[in-house]
């Protein structure tokens, strides 16, 4: 039970570290602007790919779904069938995953109203429970890096799990955060300095977070296997999770919800910066103004992401590019700077130089914003 109290409160540590660094990136366009941006000019963009395919009408007859041929020999082992057999009793099969993979993913499971967990919520704590176990394990001298920031800070989090927090306990995690973030992202925050304002440093710096700090700004990625060539990897590169659902930001039914989260954004700040001890430079009206700030910038966001509708077809979702090409593609938009971030130092190139661009309306947005005068460096 303590390990997954440990697990829990990791996760609760996780959350606030993530919108720390959000509002960081956040404060490097802001402060660029010098305040509050002007409503960037319409701008007409093209679409990412002219190759792909449109979306399937319903005139048009749907497409099998496809069959893959497994290489090497099926294990029949009883812990094996298990784990598959859990995976497996989610799935609806008549759906096609190519067109609507939410609807084959989870129908099935969404149907079952005897059930109130998810398969993957079931397997995710086993997995949680042999992440502590080997962890507990874990022989620090022959451990990676990763490995011992892993153990630090499930430790750190299961003797704290039974703690109530403390004054000087926060400010010292605090300390430690600005740390990080003074000398990895060097970001301008209450009179803290940046070194350099660029596009192509800025994306850097995303990049390098996401890969220390697993939080996704702007941009979020993933590694897995290249869908049409299943003997590949590949990095996924799509859109960075935004704070609440889409809907919130664009229907006018959560008005009041987006204010609430704004008034969070600005105690949130005010907090920050009396525990790194920078409540003097603190203006509230001026964090007030930046906090509203965000949250239209989020809108924006949304508006140019895809609905949930059109985030169910994969194939929209599927446009390779390579390095080189990501360098030509976009104008203003320093995204192989953000890539070569995340890869820095992993040679041979385990991804095999295959990037797989999704969201096509959102990467476009993003470009015709950067080239416009909404963001200056």
């Amino acid at each position: 039970m303590s390990k997954i109290h440990g697990a829990n409160l990791a996760l609760t540590i996780a959350t606030c570290a993530v919108a720390i660094a959000s509002l960081v990136f956040s404060i490097l366009i802001f402060v660029n602007q010098g305040g509050p941006p002007h409503p960037p000019a319409t701008t007409t963009v093209a679409p990412l790919m002219t190759t792909v395919a449109t979306p399937v009408t319903s005139t048009e007859k749907a497409v099998d779904p496809p069959t893959c041929r497994v290489p090497g020999k099926v294990s029949t082992e009883p812990g094996w069938k298990s784990a598959a057999d859990e995976l497996l009793r989610g799935l609806y099969r008549d759906g096609d995953p190519c067109t609507d993979f939410y609807s084959y993913s989870c129908k099935t499971f969404l149907d079952d109203k005897s059930n109130p967990t998810s398969p993957s919520g079931e397997s995710q704590q086993i997995i949680n429970v042999q992440i502590a176990d080997y962890l507990d394990k874990l022989d620090d001298s022959k451990a990676s890096d990763y490995e011992k920031i892993a153990k630090n800070a499930y430790q750190l989090c299961s003797s704290s799990s039974t703690e109530l927090p403390t004054q000087p306990m926060l400010n010292g995690r605090l300390d430690e955060v600005q740390a990080d973030l003074l000398d990895f992202v060097q970001f301008p925050m209450f009179g803290f300095p940046s070194k350099d304002q660029s596009l192509d440093a800025l994306f850097t710096k995303i990049g390098r977070t996401e890969r220390q700090f697993l939080t996704s700004i702007l941009l979020g990625s993933g590694a897995s296997v290249d869908f049409k060539n299943n003997q590949k990897t590949a990095v996924y590169v799509d859109q960075a999770g935004l704070s609440y659902p889409r809907d919130y930001y664009v229907l006018p039914t959560f008005i009041d919800e987006m204010q609430a989260y704004a008034d969070d954004i600005a105690d949130l700040l005010k907090e920050y910066a009396t525990g790194v001890g920078k409540a003097d430079n603190c203006d509230d009206v001026c964090i007030t103004d930046f906090a509203q700030w965000v949250v239209k910038f989020e809108v924006q966001i949304a508006l140019a992401s895809w609905s949930d509708d059109e985030m169910r077809n994969v194939k929209l979702q599927y446009n390779p590019f390579t390095v080189d090409d990501l360098r030509g593609y976009f104008k203003s938009l320093p995204i192989d700077k953000y890539i070569l971030a995340l890869t820095d130092g992993m040679r041979p190139d385990p991804f095999d130089n295959k990037i797989i661009i999704g969201e096509p309306s959102y990467f476009t947005w993003l470009d015709a914003l950067l080239e416009s005068q909404a963001i200056t460096t």
